[in-house]
């Protein structure tokens, strides 16, 4: 196990260190020859992750890095130690799996021995100026091992990483190959080709990113040009409202974003999603047509102007006898009730302990809530609205779940309780005006037609001049010696000439 190394000055860097060592001395030592070395920069840093790694070495059947040692000579060869300068984790990770009896002292350890004055700049090499692996030969190295029938679990145990991690460059590995070439070149960033992976299709993903100027080629927009004509389930109320195991069910299909969260899933067929949503308010809007209300409206998309509805004031019904009995029965059992709860309160049981007063509170409280609640179910059926005169609105709220607002006027309804002398309030208690009747004809229609008739007349006038002269004259006379007539006059005499021609055939 002897070794000879050329001794040499103190360099100035770490690169330097490693081109002023001699060629490689590798060997092998014994796990019971390992010693922790001073020497080693990481030298008192916590540890992480060995319960991982120990399983990692034992599953590749031995350290796959070398550790690099100096070699302390003992009296006997037998007797020789190996200080550990690089591979501290590793070491400890032998420990483990000694610990274990996975491990023996004989067990034979791949070293690189190094001297002493070199080991501090092999130890920094190792832990400051590694270069971290491209993350284009990451996936490559996924797709080899996962080619070759190895599982998620296993790869994400050899490079360390999670099986999710491995998940995800696979499925960068199955992108355009023009792509995933342009990532070795750095032409594109890992972040633009996580959000062109949405799409599965090859065309579509050169496409997006060759159309998109250099400008637009942030990772959200190179996501939303991919789902311009889809919807995310997180932020449609439709969705929420129709489920996604229905639509799936119903065979729509969705894109889910391996590289987001879990709220990151898109509806591709949003034509079939809101034909469900349809059908499930329909089925709603027949029940309540069956109860009698006038009119139903519905409101997918939500409902933001409930104060242009007035609300209908309902009126009180008599109780039936058997339910009037049973209100003078539980308002009986209630002043028992709550008289029972006074005495407990009021320390007039005093045969009792504090844990069975306390439980005695406990049933009589529940029994007070559960009649109060039974008798003001009785006070709310006592309530009537016309339904023949009010209507519902039906809508899908926020959170993707149905509410409906009953007993709702609008229109004609509010004309006629105002009419009535009834004021029409709203949902937040303020009056509701009326809305105007809308007019038959367009006000342009009615002004063109009136100009029509009024040269249709001019136009028989001055066919007829006998009769235009009578009409001045009347006119006339009117105006002269009957001021209060001329109101009334079907004909107006004036200088002003109008704008308008009589239609041609």
């Amino acid at each position: 196990m002897e070794t000879t190394i050329t001794q040499q000055s103190q360099p100035a860097t770490i690169a330097s260190a490693v081109e002023l060592l001699p060629a490689a001395e590798f060997g092998h030592v014994t796990y019971g020859q390992l010693r922790k070395s001073s020497l080693n920069v990481r030298d008192g840093a916590p540890l992480k992750d060995i319960d991982k790694l120990a399983e990692e070495i034992a599953a590749a059947g031995g350290l796959i890095q070398n550790l690099a040692v100096i070699l302390r000579k003992g009296k006997k060869k037998e007797q020789d130690t190996a200080e550990v300068v690089a591979g501290r984790r590793r070491h400890a990770a032998l420990d483990r799996l000694f610990e274990q009896g996975r491990i023996g002292l004989d067990y034979i350890v791949a070293v690189r021995f190094v001297t002493e004055d070199a080991a501090i700049y092999i130890s920094m090499s190792e832990n400051v100026d590694r270069e971290q692996m491209h993350v284009y030969y990451q996936i490559r190295a996924f797709k080899l091992l996962a080619a070759d029938g190895q599982t998620l679990e296993t790869i994400a145990l050899q490079f360390r990483v999670t099986a999710l991690t491995v998940q995800r460059h696979l499925k960068l590995a199955s992108m355009s190959p023009m792509l995933f070439e342009l990532l070795r070149d750095d032409k594109i960033t890992l972040e633009q080709m996580q959000a062109l992976a949405l799409t599965e299709d090859h065309e579509t993903q050169e496409s997006v990113w060759t159309q998109a100027s250099e400008w637009s080629r942030h990772p959200n927009h190179l996501r939303s040009a991919i789902t311009r004509a889809e919807t995310k389930v997180s932020k449609s109320r439709l969705a929420q409202f129709v489920g996604l195991e229905a639509y799936q069910a119903a065979g729509g299909s969705i894109r889910e974003d391996l590289f987001g969260g879990p709220d990151d899933t898109y509806i591709c067929d949003v034509a079939l999603l809101q034909q469900l949503a349809d059908q499930k308010l329909q089925k709603e809007a027949t029940q309540l047509t069956a109860d009698g209300w006038k009119w139903i409206e519905l409101r997918p998309d939500g409902f933001d102007d409930e104060h242009r509805f007035g609300v209908m004031q309902f009126t009180l019904r008599e109780l039936t006898t058997e339910e009037g009995a049973e209100k003078t029965a539980k308002e009986g059992l209630l002043e028992e009730v709550q008289e029972a709860i006074n005495k407990l309160e009021q320390g007039e049981t005093a045969e009792l302990t504090d844990e069975e007063v306390d439980d005695k509170l406990k049933a009589l409280y529940a029994q007070c809530e559960a009649l109060e609640s039974r008798l003001n179910a009785l006070e709310d059926s006592r309530k009537q609205l016309d339904r023949t005169q009010c209507g519902v609105v039906l809508f899908i709220n926020q959170a993707g779940q149905l509410e409906q607002r009953l007993g709702l006027m609008r229109g004609a309804e509010i004309r006629v309780a105002k009419n009535d002398g009834h004021a029409v309030v709203n949902a937040n208690g303020c009056e509701v005006r009326a809305p105007k009747d809308k007019a038959v004809h367009s006000e342009k229609l009615v002004s063109r037609l009136t100009a029509d008739r009024t040269i249709a007349v001019q136009a028989e006038l001055i066919a007829q001049p006998d009769i235009a002269l009578a009409v001045l004259t009347h006119r006339l006379l009117c105006e002269e010696f009957g001021r209060n007539l001329t109101a009334t006059l079907s004909t107006k005499i004036s200088t002003q000439s109008t704008k308008y021609k009589l239609a041609q055939d």
